[in-house]
């Protein structure tokens, strides 16, 4: 059978929109760490800017921020595929993108106690890098679900449509923070420029948790059989 004759003989199969935009949904949710941990908030809170340094030295704090963030990605590069492939071998997508979904939820919200002091630099890098890690175990997971939320014919879209949730997320939760915490004098909730971080924080702990709620209850048909092993 060619391959044409193939495609032309598989079933016609639809899949709600729904299920892809709760899919998508946890792309958009990402953005609070991307974009505000990992990016352009408590990174930059860490290392300070041209009148502040609260954590120390710029040269030196830079310098460990990025042996953090390049010890994460090589435990991430370690340690992902093997994760992958437990998931995939018991067929439980879902609940361990949702499980480390959690996780990153919760070092989100310990970010709110990092205070602007070098005693607490350690503690900011270190759940810096375990937030990185544990993102990286669900978008594996994430990534995974994409044949549950689409054809032959639409993968190329739906995975399309996922990565740009991811960049309207950012910006979106960027914007929000921005001009209702950091711009004004007194912003939103009365924060003012003396505990506005913490308070961002909690913000986009918010978005993540709420948005990773979504692929975890709508996203159906995640669970796939277990792999079985071959005797000899």
């Amino acid at each position: 059978m060619t391959a044409t004759a193939a495609e032309s003989a598989e079933p016609t199969t639809t899949i709600p929109r729904s299920r892809v935009l709760a899919w998508g949904l946890w792309d958009w949710g990402s953005a609070a760490l991307n974009a505000v941990a990992t990016t352009f908030v408590f990174t930059v809170y860490l290392t300070g800017n041209s009148t502040s340094h609260p954590f120390g030295d710029e040269t030196f704090v830079s310098a460990q921020l990025g042996w953090t963030l390049g010890i994460a990605g090589l435990l991430v590069a370690l340690l992902a595929p093997i994760t992958g492939q437990r998931s995939d071998a018991s067929g439980r997508r879902k609940f361990w993108l949702a499980v480390n979904s959690y996780i990153v939820v919760v070092i989100l919200a310990l970010m709110f106690f990092v205070q602007a002091s070098p005693n607490y630099l350690w503690l900011g890098l270190l759940l810096l890098a375990a937030g990185t890690l544990f993102f990286e175990f669900a978008q594996v997971n994430y990534n995974a679900m994409l044949t549950s939320v689409s054809t032959r014919r639409t993968i190329g879209k739906v995975s399309g449509f996922g990565w740009s949730m991811g960049y309207f997320g950012g910006i979106v939760l960027l914007l929000i923070v921005y001009f209702g915490f950091i711009h004004p004098d007194v912003g939103l909730f009365g924060v003012t420029s003396a505990n506005g971080l913490s308070v961002r924080g909690l913000d986009a702990d918010r978005r993540h948790l709420v948005r990773h709620l979504r692929p975890a209850r709508s996203a159906r048909g995640s669970r796939v059989p277990r792999t079985g092993r071959r005797r000899a």
